[in-house]
């Protein structure tokens, strides 16, 4: 992990390095074109709460640990099974009972575990999918919504993941709320609704959204957009949307948190 060093320790304070990141070798198996790969669940948010964990729980080992575990489920789509996450608990627990490090040293060993964290939900499979890389890049740090559509006032889908032209082969939302974009997965949703409510920073996720004026259709930046109709980059065409976002989540808990209903929630 030479290259991918991002937590360091310098004349006493931790500090954020603009190194490189990779994936690791099970990742390349997977994604053999690794360059198309898009995280779902941006690689800078991972990265953020990490750092956010390290600077404001460093007195309280329990709430460090709790927020770093909601990160790691967070990132495994909530699979508390998978190898992402069970790799991470061990790390969390090192990281979270050696927040104030008494020495250079056990503040260097320290690094290593975040570090090794941080590389780990990096190359989480369920965070990650194949696509569209020009799309990639004009998302930057926010969230990579891959299921989306847009219904009108009418109840019309205009638009959607498929094509901005072509909504053919995604079915209607059901009862949609009012005109607006929806993200329609309910793995996605359920994500979604883990990051708002569990994962620090406390900042809201965002998402772009923008209106194609040469086919006045809205749409989401997404990885998973067909590309060949446009690209969002450089398009004099493209001009911001204020629609709302509705995602599909758990509308209702019983006092121990188990989901009792599901429904369409505003971003």
């Amino acid at each position: 992990m030479g290259t991918y060093r991002r937590f360091a320790f310098k004349d006493g304070v931790y500090i954020n390095k603009n190194a490189g990141r990779e994936f690791n070798e099970g990742i390349k198996d997977l994604f053999p074109d690794v360059s198309a790969v898009c995280h779902n669940f941006s690689f800078s948010q991972i990265e953020k709460t990490i750092f956010y964990t390290l600077s404001n729980f460093s007195d309280n080992p329990e709430a460090a640990a709790a927020n770093l575990h909601n990160l790691s489920l967070a990132v495994a789509h909530l699979d508390q099974n998978s190898e992402a996450y069970l790799n991470s608990i061990e790390l969390i627990k090192i990281i979270a009972v050696n927040l104030e490090p008494q020495s250079p040293e056990q503040a260097e060993s320290l690094c290593d575990c975040l570090n090794k964290l941080l590389y780990i939900l990096n190359s989480a499979p369920e965070n990650l999918r194949y696509g569209n890389s020009r799309w990639n890049s004009s998302i930057g740090e926010e969230f990579d919504p891959q299921f989306w559509c847009y219904v009108n006032n009418e109840g019309n889908l205009l638009s959607s993941d498929t094509g901005i032209q072509n909504s053919e082969d995604i079915q209607l939302p059901d009862d949609p709320i009012e005109e607006g974009f929806y993200l329609y997965d309910e793995e996605e949703g359920s994500v979604l609704d883990y990051i708002i409510e569990q994962v620090k920073p406390e900042s809201q996720i965002s998402i772009y959204t923008a209106l194609n004026e040469l086919y006045d259709k809205p749409f989401i930046y997404s990885s998973s957009n067909l590309g060949g109709e446009f690209y969002p980059s450089t398009h004099s065409k493209i001009k911001p949307s204020d629609k709302p976002i509705y995602h599909w989540g758990v509308t209702k808990r019983d006092s121990q948190g188990t989901e009792l209903e599901w429904g369409w929630k505003k971003l």
